[in-house]
């Protein structure tokens, strides 16, 4: 997490390692070197300072992407495993894109009708083309490969981008061929470094410090796979 000396603040998935000693440095530097990087704990510190700096201002809370599916969705393609989509859809095919795929277990309760196959992110421009709707995660902020995905999806293809990373104003990802992304403010500091400290998971820290938000692309008019109100 990387807190402005107005409170503003802004968070980013973790790698392992050491990350760098930051305090003190203009939060524009920090987040303009972490966008120039290739070291995953500079990009981490570079995007949570970004969405400290650039939070979007209109959102709609409590918009939830996952629940936005249609669960009649034949094929879905996630980069990372977001097991609420398995268990949103009534039957039909996933595709999982992860760093190392055969590190994955999937869930051992994963409903009867649903078939998933684990790729590697090399397989992205084959099988991406081939789902009506693909979540990306926002950590691919920190690790890289978010610009392979996307040149990989179709047109016409509905794009997903959901995590804390992601929680800057998403202009430029829309620009970029995104549809949705879901983000999160940090609504405590003092709590959310706490439950930080003590280990929890991105998944962990929603109402106990993070607040979920969505930002739909204005310009978009038909979303294939997903059911908005």
């Amino acid at each position: 997490m990387v807190v402005l000396e107005d409170d503003r603040a802004g968070v980013a998935m973790l790698p392992e390692g050491t990350i760098p000693e930051v305090a003190g440095e203009s939060a524009r530097a920090v987040a303009k070197r972490g966008i120039e990087s290739t070291d995953p704990r500079e990009r981490a510190l570079g995007v949570a300072a970004l969405n400290a700096l650039d939070a979007p201002a209109d959102v709609r809370p409590g918009l939830d992407p996952f629940r936005s599916l249609d669960p009649a969705t034949e094929r879905v393609a996630m980069v990372g495993l977001f097991a609420p989509v398995l268990y949103h859809l009534d039957a039909g095919h996933v595709d999982v894109f992860e760093r190392d795929p055969d590190a994955m277990d999937l869930p051992e309760d994963l409903p009867a009708d649903i078939d998933v196959a684990m790729h590697a992110p090399e397989s992205a421009s084959e099988v991406v083309p081939e789902s009506e709707v693909l979540f990306v995660t926002g950590s691919t902020l920190v690790y890289g490969g978010l610009g392979n995905y996307l040149d990989a999806a179709r047109p016409d293809q509905t794009v997903v981008i959901v995590g804390a990373s992601a929680s800057f104003t998403p202009d430029p990802l829309f620009e970029a061929g995104v549809d949705l992304v879901g983000g999160a403010s940090v609504a405590d500091i003092d709590r959310l470094h706490t439950e930080i400290e003590a280990g929890r998971s991105e998944a962990q820290l929603h109402d106990v410090g993070l607040h979920k938000w969505a930002v739909l692309d204005p310009e978009a008019t038909d979303l294939p796979g997903l059911q908005l109100e």
